[in-house]
């Protein structure tokens, strides 16, 4: 079963897509920030470049790290990360060694 290609295959379109990430997007976004801050007095769209400013610095950022040949890195890898750097207690190696103790039986019935 062949899989669907993905632009992160072909370097060409992967390049095209960070420097989209870094001119486009993530200026676009930040934007939108400064636009909130001028119309303060809209709550709609306060909440909205509340919400939007860090996908744009977040655009960047990657896009940066893209370029620089770096992975795109999410938080979720960079915990998964640090816990394997770390030697987490909830490693499973850590309690390789356990014996759960015998099932007791029930005498109340």
């Amino acid at each position: 079963m062949s899989r669907r290609p993905s632009p992160w295959d072909r370097p060409t379109e992967r390049i095209m897509l960070w420097v989209f990430g870094i001119l486009v997007l993530g200026p676009m976004l930040i934007l939108l920030l400064i636009l909130v801050a001028v119309s303060w007095d809209d709550g709609d769209m306060f909440a909205m470049g509340l919400l939007l400013a860090p996908l744009g610095i977040g655009a960047i950022w990657h896009g940066v790290r893209g370029l620089a040949g770096l992975p795109p890195q999410s938080l979720h890898s960079r915990i998964r990360q640090f816990f394997r750097e770390n030697q987490s207690p909830y490693d499973e190696s850590v309690y390789a060694d356990y014996q759960a103790p015998e099932p007791k039986e029930d005498h109340a019935r």
